[in-house]
């Protein structure tokens, strides 16, 4: 949170410059693939031998901790202003930049592969088993992670020059990066009608109503614009993407996009037009000649797809056992961690709007000592609103004291907690707050 303040208000990027010297990418970059294995390997089987799971939250605080590194990467690189050297987080990331740019193509064909994923789910109906909605959150959270996907490799493409040639190759060779920017261009994964007949667009990472008149260039779509631009403009990339016929077939469908109104929001997509404009005449150049006689490989994933292959049962049974048990007391002892975890006391610094006074909106500097949820800018306010706050404090002190935990449209029960959202009361309203403090490392949790 602290490193995302930092960038938005373009300030001196302390969490950064600290990543960087400490040479923490690489942690984050293989947190990052492990728990991307985890999903795909090991939940499969945790929820395969758990069919009726009591709880949702200790999985969804790990799937949701993919989301969150993705989120990390996005602020180290989306700037080269730090005060250290490498200026860049990209080309700090040395060789693992490789192991990043199979992740996001990964990401972006399941994306692809999976339109339904983006899709509105039924909330009307009664409250659905816990597998369903853990179903619907790792679909969710996979959707975010191919929109953080994007904007990681915009970020890459952008400081290309500055990596080594194998980056490029992966990019141009391997994936064939162009041709899926083509493909996702033409999918439109931004744009989805809800179950109400209505046009919505995907922005800030939300959905939000978007009239069918509505022409404004959204956020993810500029991202692939950019992105096919920092790559098809440089010549030197160009060298190693051989134009076959095929592939000048693929790029020519970029025309029917390049309209005059995204030419109008984007202007730098002129010089691509005017470059689909000239091979749309013009024979395809002779192929390119590799320079490159031993590429780099990224190995963190088939490292670990290696040394726990056939184990994956295995590894899920022990991960139940010790991390995801479903007795009472383990449920509860798993919330009060949760709850230490997202301490208002110490995340109110970090709050980029000031805590308001829930009975006069003034700026809040107290707050209910039994609670600890509704702020007050002094005792007056506090005395004249505690018949309005009573029924809510005491609902608060019942659960645990400190923090009211739900889920999307369930209580507290008491069973334990039921639910896959873990949602605060805080400052008077519901504040969604990502795992950026977990207290168990998963590195351990997961093998």
């Amino acid at each position: 949170m602290q490193a995302l303040l930092e960038a938005q208000g373009q300030k001196e990027e302390y969490v950064k410059d600290l990543i960087i010297s400490r040479d923490k990418l690489a942690f984050l970059v293989k947190d990052l693939i492990m728990t991307e294995v985890w999903r795909d390997k090991i939940l499969p089987e945790i929820l395969s031998q758990n069919k009726k799971p009591k709880t949702s939250i200790g999985i969804y605080v790990v799937m949701h901790h993919e989301v969150t590194v993705l989120s990390l990467l996005e602020v180290m690189t989306f700037r080269f202003q730090s005060s250290v050297k490498p200026d860049s987080a990209v080309e700090a990331l040395g060789d693992l930049v490789l192991d990043v740019i199979d992740y996001c193509h990964r990401a972006l064909v399941n994306l692809l592969a999976h339109p339904e994923i983006r899709l509105e789910k039924d909330e009307t109906a009664a409250e659905p088993p816990i597998e369903v909605q853990l179903g619907r959150q790792r679909d969710s959270l996979r959707f975010m992670a191919a929109v953080q996907s994007i904007t990681l490799l915009q970020h890459i493409c952008e400081q290309l020059s500055r990596l080594t040639v194998s980056a490029a190759s992966r990019l141009l060779r391997q994936h064939d990066l162009p041709l899926l920017l083509v493909q996702l261009l033409d999918a439109r994964p931004w744009l989805r009608t809800n179950r109400a007949g209505r046009r919505q667009k995907y922005e800030r990472r939300q959905w939000v109503a978007s009239p069918p008149d509505d022409l404004a260039v959204a956020k993810i779509e500029g991202q692939l614009w950019l992105t096919l631009l920092y790559i098809l403009m440089d010549r030197e990339h160009l060298a190693l993407y051989e134009i076959s016929e095929y592939r000048r077939g693929q790029l020519l469908r970029l025309q029917k996009h390049l309209t005059d109104t995204v030419l109008e929001q984007v202007p730098p997509l002129g010089a691509l037009r005017q470059w689909l404009a000239h091979i749309s005449v013009s024979p395809p150049p002779p192929p390119a000649r590799s320079g490159v006689i031993i590429e780099t490989v990224p190995e963190l994933r088939q490292a670990l797809l290696d040394r726990h292959a056939g184990r994956w049962a295995k590894l899920a049974r022990q991960q139940l056992e010790r991390h995801f048990r479903t007795d009472l007391a383990s449920i509860q002892e798993q919330a009060r961690r949760l709850a230490a975890v997202y301490d208002l006391d110490k995340m109110a610094p970090l709050m980029a709007e000031s805590t308001r006074c829930a009975a006069c909106g003034e700026v809040a500097v107290k707050k209910c000592s039994r609670c600890k949820a509704a702020w007050y800018c002094g005792r007056q306010c506090q005395v004249k609103h505690w018949p309005v706050h009573k029924p809510d404090c005491d609902a608060a002190v019942s659960v645990h004291g400190v923090a009211r935990w739900r889920s999307s449209g369930a209580v507290t029960t008491d069973s334990g907690l039921v639910g896959c959202k873990v949602e605060m009361l805080a400052h008077g309203r519901s504040s969604n707050l990502v795992t950026t403090q977990i207290s168990i490392r998963l590195s351990q949790l997961l093998f």
